[in-house]
């Protein structure tokens, strides 16, 4: 049996909200991995790795742990033999409180779903906007530990030790979180972030160098052919399958201007874009008009109604370079695969 231990606990929640943060629906297991890793639970080879000690020191959060390294799954290979029953039976709810347990906390569901979204209810707008952050994880984490201590104790047969559940929801309550503002804000880019982007296009997802710049980036990593997109940074790409056998591949690359509005379907949101921080491609700036990117380069092999195309390689693979423009100025800029003759 497959004993995987991904867990969405949004999966009957309403859609998401505008400004739902990437991979909202990750968040959840995300945090399970965090909560394996501060209890020494994740499997050697994790724990001895590169990301699993940055993990253990908080200087990456679980959900980007479960993309980089474990490929978004998590399952009994990911952790130490004596968790995976607490984790398969705590996320698929298996377990069947009985006689004193029962008694003493009726109403109380046994569930990782259930405590994911009763520990943030009223914490933030949408489930959706629970933040990947320690904060949140801290919030959550110490009603993990009295499960984790009270099936070792007795698998939910017997009533809890006096105190057990009134202290972590004490610990819970002490853990107050901001609430999630849907307004992306700005964040910091490395100044070679352009040039590392621009390389994906035409790239398999499978290919460990674009999986390592998205998740550098802070780029939630595609889960089938779609666009993807992280406002705060003003940046988006989308995916189709190419190739034979077909992969999933980086075909648009595209940067927006602060402002921008525009639906993506792998935040399943419209939402709003900061402007891309870093130089454009090709010396572009987000303050240049028309007349100014004709002057830095030259006459556009097409003309589009609002944009314009110019030929480029990058990385010895031929792309195109679209500009597009509102109100005189650039609103974003697309590289991408040449399209097909038709």
């Amino acid at each position: 049996m497959d004993k995987r231990f991904d867990s969405n606990p949004l999966h009957f929640e309403p859609l998401p909200a505008a400004g739902s943060p990437p991979d909202a629906e990750l968040l959840g297991t995300g945090f399970l991995v965090a909560w394996c890793s501060q209890k020494g639970l994740l499997s050697a080879a994790h724990a001895k790795s590169a990301e699993g000690k940055q993990l253990a020191a908080r200087e990456i959060t679980g959900r980007q742990f479960l993309i980089s390294r474990c490929s978004r799954t998590f399952g009994p290979s990911d952790v130490k033999p004596e968790a995976v029953s607490f984790l398969w039976s705590y996320t698929h709810r298996l377990f069947r409180p009985a006689g004193e347990w029962k008694a003493a906390r009726p109403k109380d569901a046994i569930w990782y779903s259930h405590d994911f979204l009763a520990t943030f209810k009223g914490v933030t707008k949408s489930p959706y906007l629970v933040p990947d952050s320690w904060a949140a994880f801290d919030r959550l984490a110490p009603l993990i530990d009295a499960r984790w201590v009270d099936a070792k104790q007795s698998e939910f047969r017997k009533a809890p030790e006096p105190g057990l559940y009134e202290k972590a929801e004490a610990l819970r309550n002490a853990n107050r979180l901001v609430p999630v503002k849907v307004k992306a804000t700005r964040v910091e880019a490395a100044d070679d972030l352009t040039e590392k982007l621009l390389a994906l296009v035409g790239k398999p997802l499978t290919d460990k160098a674009v999986k390592t710049t998205l998740t550098q980036a802070g780029l939630p990593i595609a889960k089938r052919a779609e666009q993807q997109a992280l406002p705060a940074l003003g940046v988006a790409y989308n995916v189709k399958k190419l190739g034979a056998p077909p992969k999933p591949s980086v075909t648009h690359l595209t940067f927006y201007r602060k402002g921008v509005k525009s639906y993506v379907a792998g935040l399943n949101a419209e939402t709003v874009f900061n402007g891309y921080p870093n130089a454009l491609p090709k010396g572009l700036t987000f303050a240049d008009d028309r007349v100014t990117v004709l002057g830095k380069l030259g006459k556009p092999t097409k003309e589009y109604d609002g944009g314009d195309m110019w030929p480029l390689t990058v990385d010895g693979v031929a792309v195109e370079l679209n500009v597009w423009f509102a109100r005189s100025k650039i609103e974003h800029v697309t590289v991408s695969l040449p399209r097909p003759p038709k």
